[in-house]
């Protein structure tokens, strides 16, 4: 049976209705680009509108499926633009809702109907294509929050922002084409999450790239554009000032909760007892070959409200061949076959049926699940450790209930690591030593621990071998990691005094 988040529509309808003498009903923002062919890229500005009545008439949402909105492209650090794009409205251009319900209330939203109580958020995409003359490592494309005409304001809801309702969004990405072409990751995971007081909240973008970069994401301060770019494109930029104690990097109102932010996944990790509406904003770094390629930026809001239930959650359990480090990372060793585990999500209420979706599974890589869609669903991830390159390999999982109307869902990002086999050079150095003398070893493996067969023989520290007694003795080199011990060995004869 369905569980009603009592209270929650109720507070979702409040919180919406305080928006509707504003202009402005964007829940967010994605500004990326994508490399077509040679020096040729697609730029997208996707939108994410409030659906609720009030929005049919405001300036900001009413205009979305006829909007054309402005990028305009710097080279380095010019202050002219080198050229202005317009971009235009993709297939649907009544935007698609993508509204967070259970299946029973999907196509009962305020996108479909004004006197619905439910909350609804339509996604419109926009694009345009631009080819690039020249090279630089440094390219901005600079969305102003000119929308051809209306102009991208905040919600003067938005509750950690000063002043938020008077302020025009601006989002900056940058490309460098003088070495590779370059493609923004793709964030699976949709910018308009509703969370929950008093529980454990998580949200990752889900950030996937296609050229196997390198990402790094951090929260950035929300830039506040002059005058929409209505005066033409113009690369000046400020920022917001955010209600203290909030801040760019710790932007939602923890009280006495906690907040966890992680640079490699993007994740973040909250508890706090107050509604709000919290503006933050990810800019995402790529790197390939160690070399910046790229940075793209998301603006999103957090709608924090009162819940009924609490969400799902999952752990990492039940592994075979490797070690769960925590509840969301796992170490493999290389070269040591295959290796599994369990991810089995759950609800304090036991009869709330959960749907889990997998995204940015590493190649060769899977995750099934059986039983999705009910109470119990277990999800299994496996992969084989032969042949992969050392390193860290993050996916995703969400896992979504079937509270009506609105769902609630958690994502979690679940790092891989892949350790390598221990690896040890030979030992250099003499092949005999005097009783009462000393030679020095030495072994391009640093952190090695020295250890030698028979003390009575010789006697070894550091490195250094100082014979004791008559004899043949065997000087070793043991190099440890967390996938086992490799020696290395060297003989040495001790010659006895005559």
């Amino acid at each position: 049976m369905k569980k009603i988040l009592s209270g929650v529509v109720a507070t979702v309808a409040i919180l919406l209705m305080s928006l509707s003498s504003y202009a402005n009903h964007i829940f967010g923002i994605d500004l990326n680009y994508t490399w077509l062919h040679d020096s040729t890229y697609k730029v997208s500005v996707i939108i994410y509108g409030d659906c609720s009545p009030a929005s049919s008439t405001a300036s900001a949402f009413a205009t979305l499926p006829t909007a054309h909105p402005v990028v305009c492209v710097y080279k380095g650090a010019a202050s002219t633009a080198t050229a202005t794009l317009t971009l235009n409205i993709e297939s649907p251009s009544t935007g698609l809702e993508v509204t967070p319900v259970c299946s029973d209330s999907s196509g009962h939203t305020q996108c479909s109907s004004t006197t619905s109580t439910t909350p609804g958020v339509k996604k419109f995409t926009y694009s345009t294509t631009y080819t690039f003359t020249s090279r630089s490592n440094a390219w901005r494309f600079i969305y102003n929050g000119n929308d051809g005409g209306t102009p991208a304001g905040r919600s003067a809801a938005i509750t950690n922002v000063n002043s938020a309702g008077s302020t025009i969004i601006q989002l900056i990405d940058t490309l460098n084409n003088t070495i590779y072409t370059n493609t923004s990751p793709n964030l699976t995971v949709l910018p308009t999450p509703f969370f929950c007081t008093n529980r454990a909240n998580n949200y990752s973008p889900g950030g996937v790239d296609a050229d196997g970069d390198s990402l790094v994401y951090n929260l950035v301060a929300a830039k506040n554009s002059p005058s929409g770019g209505f005066g033409g494109c113009t690369s000046t930029t400020g920022t917001v000032t955010y209600v203290s104690p909030m801040t760019a990097t710790a932007p939602i109102n923890i009280g006495t909760g906690s907040f966890s932010f992680s640079t490699v996944s993007g994740q973040i990790g909250f508890t706090t007892s107050t509604i709000q509406k919290a503006l933050g904003v990810y800019n995402v770094r790529e790197f390939g070959g160690g070399v910046l390629v790229g940075t793209s930026q998301r603006e999103m809001t957090f709608l924090i409200l009162t819940c009924a239930a609490t969400p799902p959650s999952g752990v990492i359990s039940a592994a075979t061949n490797g070690t769960i480090t925590d509840t969301t990372h796992f170490a493999a060793c290389a070269e040591s076959g295959a290796f599994s585990f369990h991810v089995n999500p759950s609800a304090p209420d036991t009869s709330a049926a959960i749907t889990v979706t997998s995204a940015g599974l590493p190649t060769g890589s899977t995750f099934v699940v059986t039983n999705n869609g009910t109470n119990h669903p277990l999800g299994l991830f496996s992969w084989n450790s032969t042949g992969l390159a050392v390193g860290t390999y993050t996916f995703y999982l969400t896992f979504t209930d079937n509270a009506c109307p609105l769902s609630g869902s958690n994502t979690y990002a679940y790092t891989v690591v892949v350790n390598p086999q221990p690896h040890i050079s030979p030992i250099s150095g003499p092949d005999s030593v005097c009783v009462g003398a000393s030679i020095t070893m030495s072994d391009t493996t640093t952190t090695g621990v020295w250890s030698n067969d028979f003390t009575t023989i010789s006697n070894v520290s550091g490195g250094v071998v100082t014979g004791i007694a008559g004899g043949q003795d065997t000087i070793r080199y043991a190099f440890t990691n967390s996938c086992g011990t490799l020696s290395a060995a060297h003989g040495v004869y001790v010659k006895a005094l005559p």
